[in-house]
């Protein structure tokens, strides 16, 4: 899942670099797909820490 994770990061940094020149339209895709792989886990983390779930 960490591979996932980290190609879908790496990869959506690229998107972002690619599109830089046709401005912000150009960058959201590179934009979501850096995000989402960094925030999902980071707040399933949270969810179980907070009820007690984590190892």
């Amino acid at each position: 899942m960490l591979l996932t994770l980290v190609i879908l990061f790496g990869l959506g940094r690229l998107l972002f670099w690619l599109g830089y020149a046709r401005g912000a339209a150009g960058r959201a895709f590179g934009v979501a797909l850096t995000f989402h792989p960094t925030a999902f886990p980071l707040i399933i983390g949270l969810i179980l820490v907070l009820t007690g779930r984590a190892a």
